[in-house]
């Protein structure tokens, strides 16, 4: 009952936009005031997640414990622990960029073949001076199989703010 309606009120609004000049022209204010609105909060919002990843330095958030498994079919999921070390401002979310290597030793040469990178937005609240844990899974689309794989992590981005 409620599309009819609604369909009964879309086409007396399409009557009333052919049929009667003034309420075109009130109609058109109203399309281009509420398309200005819209863009005005569009650039609000930019402006404000752009300031928020300003205000805390990815140096201001340490990672300890770092690990990669190999997760339900075929996925990897990431783990591991970061700290806060900013002086003043909390932390909501941060990216975390990891690295796939192919390499013929233990550890992390010029020989090794880089085969994924990849960047994550991990969401974890951790106020100042505390840690938390945090992980999830991360996907390497076409990695190719490795014979010994390792793995490089760093943080690329912090967001935060006050509490």
């Amino acid at each position: 009952m409620q599309w009819i309606v609604g369909v009964f009120l879309i086409l007396g609004l399409l009557a009333l936009i052919v049929f009667s000049k003034e309420f075109r022209k009130a109609a058109i204010i109203a399309v281009a005031l509420i398309t200005a609105l819209v863009i005005a909060w569009i650039q609000y919002e930019d402006a404000q997640i752009s300031k928020r990843k300003n205000l805390l330095k990815p140096a201001e958030l340490e990672v300890s414990g770092f690990n990669i498994k190999s997760g339900y079919g075929g996925s990897l999921q990431f783990s591991g622990r970061v700290k806060n070390l900013s002086a003043l401002y909390n932390a909501s979310s941060f990216g975390i960029e990891i690295t796939a290597f192919d390499c013929p030793e233990t550890k992390i040469t010029d020989k090794c073949d880089l085969i994924g990178k990849e960047e994550v937005k991990v969401f974890v609240k951790i106020p100042l001076g505390q840690v938390r844990e945090f992980g999830g899974p991360v996907h390497f689309p076409n990695m190719p199989k490795a014979k010994n794989h390792l793995w490089e992590h760093k943080i690329v981005w912090a967001e935060g703010g006050k509490k």
